[in-house]
């Protein structure tokens, strides 16, 4: 798996199938790699959060993103140490959590148990991290499942940098094509 997340640095492509080999062996319901360039996305149009994920709704995932604010272990999630991960039933009771309306309307439904996230980058200017989400019949992240991602946290950061190098130029190349593409003066050549 090691050598494979250095090879999604070279090509992006390969994320999803990397991705899917980590939730198939470890027998999740999906995992995701979230990358955020806080620069690019104050540039316009480029986008600031690249999400590569394994195959699930993508109404759901969207919808995810709502309820990422209202969900009581947030705070704790944005505090952790980078490459600590944490689950949500480590830091808050099972039995709480399925009260909670983020559980009844977003996870029930989709037979979702537990989630598990590892901050792997967070600077001025970048942030990212891993998320996996079990069903609802597995058992919850143990130490065993935590331990994996702690392990594979490290060479998912160097990846997700090395390739963040190597897309530089494609942003600035992209941004000066669509600049130009937005640009309606009329040019005369005499």
């Amino acid at each position: 798996v090691i050598g494979q997340i250095y090879d999604c640095a070279i090509d992006p492509e390969l994320w999803i199938p990397t991705l899917t080999g980590i939730r198939d062996r470890m027998d999740l319901a999906y995992v995701h790699l979230m990358i955020m360039n806080r620069h690019y996305s104050q540039l316009g149009d480029h986008p600031g959060e690249i999400v590569f994920q394994t195959s699930w709704s993508r109404e759901w995932m969207d919808e995810l993103k709502i309820w990422y604010s209202r969900m009581p272990v947030m705070p704790v999630w944005m505090a952790a140490d980078i490459d600590d991960p944490m689950s949500q039933l480590q830091v808050e009771d099972e039995e709480e959590v399925k009260k909670t309306p983020f559980y009844l309307q977003w996870a029930k439904p989709q037979n979702l148990g537990d989630y598990c996230q590892t901050a792997l980058v967070r600077r001025a200017d970048v942030g990212g991290g891993i998320g996996a989400a079990s069903y609802n019949g597995r058992h919850c992240f143990d130490d065993r499942d935590r331990m994996t991602f702690q392990l594979l946290a490290p060479h998912l950061r160097r990846a997700m940098l090395i390739g963040g190098m190597l897309d530089e130029g494609k942003y600035v190349l992209q941004l000066y094509r669509d600049l130009m593409d937005k640009i309606a003066t009329g040019i005369m050549i005499v």
